[in-house]
C-alpha cells in the first residue's frame, strides 16, 4: 500500500478502508495515511474529514496533525499549531484521538511544553484525555519530573487526572516507589486515586 499510496493514495486509502479488515486495514491504513499527509496534507485532510467518525478518520488525521509538526524546524511553533488544527475539528471521537496523539508525540519532545498546552484546552473531555495522555509519556520518560509538574497544577481536578497519569505507569514498572510517592501526597482525592492505581499495578 505505500506504492500504491505514492501513485494514487486516494484510490489506496478507500481501498484500505473499503476491502480491509483487522490489523491488515489498520496497517494499510496508516501506510497510506503518512505517505499521503507526506506529499499533500491538505488533500488527506480534505478527504478524511469527509468520512464519517471512525478508524479510518482517526487514523488519517492523526497523521495529517503530527506530519504537520514533523515538518515544521521549530518545535514550539509545530506542536502549537497542529494542535490548533485538531482543535478545529468537530467534536467527536476523531478529534479526541487527534489531540490525543498530538499530545503524546509532543510529551516525547517537550513534556513541559506539552502539559503547559494541554492546561490552556477548554475544560471538558478533550483537556482530561489530553492531559492524562501526557502525565503517562512524561512518567514513561522520569516519573519524578512528571510527579513534581502533576502535584503543582492548580486545580484538584486537573490535579487528579495528572497524577493518576503519572502513578499509572509508574506503578506498572518501579510499584515500590510509587507506592512511596503516593503514600507522601497530602490526604484527599488525589491521594486516594495514586494509591488506587498503586494497588490496580
Amino acid at each position: 500500500f505505500t506504492k500504491w499510496a505514492k501513485i494514487d493514495p486516494q484510490m489506496a486509502a478507500e481501498r484500505a478502508a473499503n476491502d480491509l479488515s483487522g490489523t491488515d486495514r489498520v496497517t494499510a491504513l496508516e501506510n497510506t495515511a503518512w505517505v499521503w499527509a507526506l506529499n499533500d496534507r491538505a488533500a488527506a485532510e480534505e478527504w478524511a474529514l469527509k468520512l464519517p467518525e471512525g478508524e479510518a478518520r482517526n487514523i488519517t488525521l492523526t497523521a495529517v496533525a503530527v506530519e504537520w509538526a514533523l515538518k515544521d524546524p521549530t518545535a514550539a511553533v509545530r506542536w502549537a499549531e497542529a494542535a490548533q488544527w485538531a482543535l478545529k475539528l468537530p467534536k467527536g471521537e476523531t478529534r479526541n484521538v487527534v489531540l490525543n496523539s498530538v499530545a503524546v508525540a509532543w510529551a516525547s519532545e517537550n513534556p513541559f511544553a506539552a502539559g503547559q498546552w494541554t492546561l490552556q484546552l477548554p475544560k471538558g473531555k478533550d483537556r482530561d484525555t489530553a492531559l492524562g495522555c501526557v502525565a503517562v509519556d512524561w512518567a514513561l520518560q522520569d516519573p519524578f519530573a512528571a510527579g513534581q509538574w502533576a502535584l503543582q497544577l492548580p486545580e484538584e481536578e486537573i490535579r487528579y487526572i495528572a497524577i493518576s497519569g503519572v502513578v499509572t505507569p509508574w506503578a506498572e514498572k518501579h510499584p515500590a516507589l510509587a507506592a512511596q510517592w503516593a503514600l507522601k501526597l497530602p490526604e484527599g482525592k488525589s491521594r486516594d486515586g495514586a494509591l488506587k492505581c498503586v494497588a490496580a499495578g
